[in-house]
C-alpha cells in the first residue's frame, strides 16, 4: 500500500514538473511574442514619426520658400510704387514750375505802404460777398484793386457753378469747377497774406473790374432814366430794362474775357 502511494506521489511530482515546464515554455513564448510585437509597434511608430517629421520639414521649407517669394514680391511692389511716386512727383514739380513761370508777378510794382495797409482788404476780396468791402473801402489802392479783380471773378464763377451744379446730367462737372474756384480763392488768400500780387491761373488774365465799373455806371444811369419801369403796371417796360441791363453785362463780360472760346461761349449764352 505504501509502495503504491509512493508511486502515485512520484507520478504526481512528475506531472507537476511537466506542467511547470509547459507553463514556463508558454510564458517564455508569450514573453517572446510580446517583445516581438512591442518591437514591431515601436518600429512602426518610429517610421511614422520619421515620416511626420519629414512632412513637417517639407512644409516648413515650402513655407520658407513662399515667405521668400512674398518678400521678393513686396520688395518689387515697393520699388514700383517708389518709382511711380518719384515719376508723379517729378511731373507735379515740373507742372508747378511751368505754372509758376506762366503766372505773372506784379509784386514789385506795388507800393510797400499800400500793401501793408490794404493786405486785409486783399484777403476779404476772396471771401465771397465780402468782395464788396474792398470795392467800397479800398477804391484807391492798387494792391487791393488787383486782388479785388480776381476775387470778384471767382465770386461770379462760384455763383454760376453753384447754380449749374443742380443740373442732373452735367451738374457734377460744375461741382468740380466750384471746387477749383475754391482752391484758387485759397491760393489768392495766401498771395494776399504774403503781400504778393500774383495772377491766378486762368482768371488772372481777366480784367473785369474796370469794365464792370463802367457797366455799373451805365446801368445806374439807365436806372435813373427808367426808374418808373419798376411800377407793377409796366411789366413789359421792366422787361425791357432788364434786357438792357443784361446786354450791358454781356458786353462787359465779352470785352474782358481773354480767350476767344470764352467770349464765344458767353456770347452764345447771352
Amino acid at each position: 500500500m505504501s509502495e503504491e502511494f509512493e508511486n502515485i506521489k512520484e507520478n504526481v511530482e512528475e506531472i507537476k514538473d511537466e506542467i511547470r515546464d509547459e507553463v514556463n515554455q508558454a510564458a517564455d513564448a508569450v514573453e517572446a511574442g510580446v517583445n516581438e510585437a512591442a518591437e514591431a509597434v515601436e518600429a512602426e511608430v518610429k517610421e511614422a514619426a520619421e515620416a511626420v517629421e519629414a512632412e513637417v520639414n517639407e512644409t516648413e521649407q515650402a513655407a520658407e520658400d513662399r515667405k521668400e517669394e512674398f518678400k521678393q514680391k513686396v520688395e518689387e511692389m515697393k520699388s514700383d510704387v517708389k518709382e511711380a511716386y518719384e515719376s508723379v512727383k517729378e511731373k507735379a514739380q515740373s507742372t508747378v514750375e511751368d505754372i509758376k513761370k506762366e503766372i505773372d508777378d506784379y509784386s514789385d510794382e506795388m507800393d510797400s505802404e499800400d500793401v501793408s495797409k490794404n493786405r486785409l482788404m486783399a484777403v476779404l476780396a476772396y471771401i465771397g460777398p465780402l468782395v464788396i468791402v474792398p470795392l467800397l473801402v479800398a477804391k484807391d489802392s492798387k494792391f487791393a484793386k488787383f486782388h479785388t479783380n480776381q476775387g470778384l471773378i471767382l465770386f461770379l464763377l462760384a455763383i454760376v457753378c453753384s447754380l449749374l451744379a443742380k443740373l442732373k446730367v452735367i451738374g457734377w462737372l460744375f461741382s468740380v469747377c466750384g471746387a477749383v474756384v475754391f482752391i484758387l480763392a485759397v491760393v489768392g488768400i495766401i498771395y494776399a497774406c504774403q503781400g504778393k500780387a500774383k495772377e491766378l491761373p486762368v482768371v488772372g488774365n481777366w480784367q473785369i473790374l474796370k469794365e464792370l465799373t463802367g457797366c455799373l455806371r451805365r446801368t445806374a444811369a439807365l436806372m435813373d432814366g427808367r426808374f418808373h419801369y419798376l411800377r407793377p403796371r409796366r411789366a413789359s417796360s421792366f422787361l425791357a430794362f432788364f434786357m438792357s441791363f443784361w446786354n450791358s453785362l454781356s458786353e462787359c463780360m465779352t470785352a474782358t474775357a481773354p480767350d476767344a472760346a470764352v467770349r464765344a461761349a458767353w456770347t452764345s449764352v447771352s
